[in-house]
């Protein structure tokens, strides 16, 4: 008899550690989602003693609570928050580690334009006339090359246009029609209008 009430105990306090075991899980998971949306978890003071003035029990009541908090802060929680600091700093290293880069890359890009410009503007020879413009001389042979490609472009330009106007002028001349849209329509209806012209022959 006395077995059977023992039995009966122990099912009870197991099914009591059970319930226990879930809550204290389920306070766990609710404790993480706050201090993941808090980011750093805060830290508490074993040593703080209560301020002077003011209700005595009111001041104890606050500083168990603090000793509560910090006794329920866990080491997990700390070496989340650590992991997190230290992926921020290493991301934040390597963004100015690229801003630097490209930074020097750029202005060592722009001091080898602005040495080339300056060099190819000492080659030139130039001077300065009366009125404080620069004279620069001018080479013949680039003057000519310029001068040539401007004639080809120029006549170039005068062939395709001429020819242009010559196609307009000729089908508009010679068959009447408008542009080339209209001549196959036309050809088009003139082959329908045979068609029907022998079906009704037959």
């Amino acid at each position: 008899m006395n077995v059977d009430k023992y039995a009966s105990k122990l099912k009870n306090l197991k099914r009591k550690r059970i319930n226990l075991t879930v809550k204290n899980r389920k306070e766990m998971n609710k404790e993480e989602k706050l201090n993941s949306i808090n980011r750093k978890p805060a830290v508490y003071s074993m040593n703080e003693e209560p301020e002077e003035g003011g209700s005595g029990s009111a001041d104890k009541k606050e500083h168990e609570d603090q000793k509560t908090k910090l006794f329920g802060y866990s080491i997990r929680d700390y070496e989340q928050w650590q992991n997190r600091e230290d992926r921020k700093v290493k991301m934040d290293s390597s963004q100015y580690r690229d801003l630097a880069k490209s930074t020097y890359d750029k202005e060592v890009q722009r001091m080898v334009q602005k040495e080339k410009h300056h060099n190819r503007i000492e080659k030139q020879r130039f001077k300065v006339n009366s009125r404080g413009k620069l004279e620069v001389k001018d080479d013949p042979n680039l003057v000519n090359e310029l001068a040539e490609s401007l004639n080809q472009t120029a006549s170039e330009r005068f062939l395709r246009t001429r020819k242009k106007i010559d196609r307009q002028t000729t089908s508009e001349s010679s068959s009447g029609f408008v542009n080339v849209k209209n001549k196959q329509f036309n050809d088009k209806l003139d082959r329908q209008a045979k068609k029907a012209g022998h079906r009704d022959s037959d």
